[in-house]
């Protein structure tokens, strides 16, 4: 299918920016074929996603949300109901990892056109992204 590239920078990026793809995304990745090989990124399948607060690093536990393991966002998905009814769950997983996935399946796709920065509309009128 026929797409447009923009991207400021090239490459993945060696500093880290995110460490979890929210709902949303990763049902926009269920679409590319991606999800399972994202969900197979990260933390193994059977291990906890808590976010946990505490006073100091690993002292008093101020609170904790509990969020289900990789290995169990499947069933959770197709059982939910009501305002969070979505066939994909966040999964944590640092964005280092999930762009190499993407730039896999980048590769394989043939963009129309592509480009390293969107230019002005003023610029835009002479020439094409």
């Amino acid at each position: 299918m026929p797409c447009i590239l923009i991207e400021r920078n090239p490459g993945i990026p060696n500093v880290l920016k995110a460490n979890a793809t929210q709902a949303r995304t990763m049902e926009h990745f269920r679409r590319m074929g991606l999800a399972g090989e994202i969900r197979d990124l990260g933390l193994p399948r059977d291990h906890p996603t808590d976010v946990i607060y505490y006073t100091r690093y690993s002292t008093h536990e101020l609170a904790r949300l509990r969020l289900p393991p990789a290995r169990d966002v499947k069933e959770l998905a197709l059982a939910s109901t009501g305002s969070w009814s979505t066939p994909e769950l966040p999964h944590r997983c640092n964005q280092t990892f999930v762009e190499l996935v993407c730039a896999g399946t980048r590769r394989s796709m043939r963009p129309t056109r592509c480009s390293t920065a969107a230019s002005s509309s003023a610029s835009r009128s002479r020439r094409r992204v």
